[in-house]
Formats: C-alpha cells, sequence, structure tokens
C-alpha cells in the first residue's frame, strides 16, 4: 500500500507579517473580508513599527521586539543556558524573555 502525501505549501512568512506590512504600507493581505480588516486595525494599536523592526507594546509601555520561530528559539536557547541566566525553566522563562525585551505570540507555550 502506497500513500501518496501532497507537499503542504510552507509560508515562510513571520507570525507577525500583517500586522508589519499593515504598518509599513497601510494594505491588508489579499482577499481579506471586512470582518478581518476590522480585527487587523484594532490589533495593530497594540504595536508600533520603528524602521524594519516591529515592537509590542507591553501592559506597563515598554516595547517588545517581534520576533520569528527561528529568532525566538535561539532567544529560549540563550535565556535558558546562556550567558543571560541560569537554567530557567516553563512560565519562569517566558518571563525572563520578556523582560529582556522580546515577544512572540506562542511564547508561553513554546517555553513550557
Amino acid at each position: 500500500m502506497t500513500i501518496h502525501l501532497k507537499k503542504a505549501k510552507v509560508d515562510r512568512k513571520p507570525w507577525y507579517h500583517d500586522i508589519w506590512e499593515y504598518l509599513r504600507e497601510g494594505v491588508y493581505p489579499p482577499k481579506e473580508v471586512e470582518n478581518d480588516k476590522r480585527t487587523l486595525r484594532r490589533l495593530v494599536v497594540g504595536f508600533f513599527l520603528s524602521g524594519v523592526i516591529l515592537y509590542k507594546r507591553s501592559a506597563d509601555l515598554t516595547l517588545l521586539r517581534c520576533v520569528d520561530d527561528q529568532e525566538a528559539q535561539e532567544i529560549m536557547k540563550e535565556v535558558h543556558e546562556g550567558t543571560v541566566g541560569t537554567h530557567t525553566n516553563g512560565h519562569a522563562l517566558a518571563h525572563k524573555i520578556l523582560r529582556v525585551g522580546y515577544y512572540w505570540t506562542k511564547m508561553e507555550s513554546d517555553c513550557c
């Protein structure tokens, strides 16, 4: 028995691409429905674009640099076992990463 699987098209864009593009160019993703456009407009209020770098404003107005999945893996490794600190785990690791100024949407689940 042979199973043929179609290769999934991998979207190489970072999780924040639509936010970045909207703040940079003022354009919506292609084929976006009105409800999604409204959601994006509300969402971008919490973000700030400085040059080509996207930041998220935290509750205390600290700017957290938005990173993609590859950068997130490197940051977790460095904070967990590198020069930044001791071998931290779980939620403590996520909070430590926030304190040094980085953010990604799956931070809590990636660290735990």
